[in-house]
């Protein structure tokens, strides 16, 4: 367990209600890890979001320095960001609004976050925040139904949109514009090299992780999904993880062979991941 000290960056925002749904109950891990090939070794496990028990710790995001970006419900009924400093170990409170805040992330150039934010008229905006002032603006005037986004640069973002089945997209800022990419699409993006969109399509028989090269326009199948799971992580080299239960498996010699095994630190229901260089962030499920 770690112990963390809290430090409180207080913004504000317009006034608003939001009636909240029932969120499920997930705790947040570090998992220190190495594998070498397909075996995978579990170095020591961290459990993150002792401060937060039995709440809603979710959405981890790494920014690829030093913070990992999460959505919880610590602080208040409606859903806040948070971030962890993990050199520090320092947990600091970012939005404190009535509407509540999912899936945040560092906006390039480090000046800013951004979020998918539920307006009290239940549209979905995507939201950005300035880390100095925490004012706020939308991002996407023309968007009112971001599910999830990645971004691609400062000006450019690939989002899926609902209704479900989710649609995913190009967003560009200059001209308040979207390009539809692929219909029928997960939760899960991530981006490579700038330029490189990882998702999930999905139809009524199979899933499977795809490609879509912005510079291209190619789209890829790189692997069937693994069976009952939701997202998954790109490794240096392309390597596929994706998570079930407790274990984490890797897309190796066209099948899925599981290489950690979590269920030794209670951790028994992965819903999500992020990573960091020989870490994983993993979100368990716990009711």
């Amino acid at each position: 367990m770690i112990t963390l000290r809290f430090i409180v960056a207080v913004f504000f925002t317009s006034l608003g209600s939001l009636a909240i749904a029932q969120l499920p109950a997930t705790d947040l891990y570090a998992v220190s890890y190495s594998l070498n090939g397909d075996r995978g070794t579990v170095r020591s496990v961290s459990y993150l979001s002792a401060f937060n028990p039995d709440g809603y710790n979710n959405q981890p995001y790494y920014d690829g320095s030093r913070y990992l970006y999460f959505t919880t419900d610590y602080y208040d009924e409606a859903t806040e960001v948070a971030r962890l400093d993990l050199d520090e170990q320092i947990l600091e409170r970012l939005t404190q609004s009535p509407e509540s805040e999912y899936s945040p992330q560092s906006h390039p150039g480090g000046r800013s976050y951004t979020t998918v934010r539920v307006e009290e008229d239940s549209s979905q905006t995507l939201t950005a925040y300035s880390l100095k002032s925490g004012r706020h603006k939308n991002f996407a005037p023309s968007l009112d139904n971001v599910a999830y986004y990645r971004w691609l640069d400062d000006q450019h973002a690939v989002v899926t949109t609902l209704p479900v089945p989710m649609t995913l997209s190009v967003y560009q800022r200059e001209q308040d514009s979207l390009a539809i990419v692929d219909q029928a699409v997960g939760r899960c993006l991530q981006v490579v090299n700038d330029d490189l969109v990882y998702y999930m399509t999905l139809d009524d028989r199979t899933s499977s992780v795809a490609t879509y090269n912005t510079m291209t326009g190619d789209i890829v199948c790189i692997c069937p999904a693994l069976e009952g799971a939701q997202d998954f992580l790109v490794l240096p080299g392309g390597r596929v993880l994706m998570a079930r239960g407790a274990e984490v498996y890797l897309y190796i010699r066209d099948s899925w062979k599981s290489i950690l095994d979590l269920s030794a630190y209670g951790i028994t229901d992965i819903s999500r991941l992020a990573a960091r260089r020989g870490q994983l962030f993993v979100v368990n499920k716990t009711k």
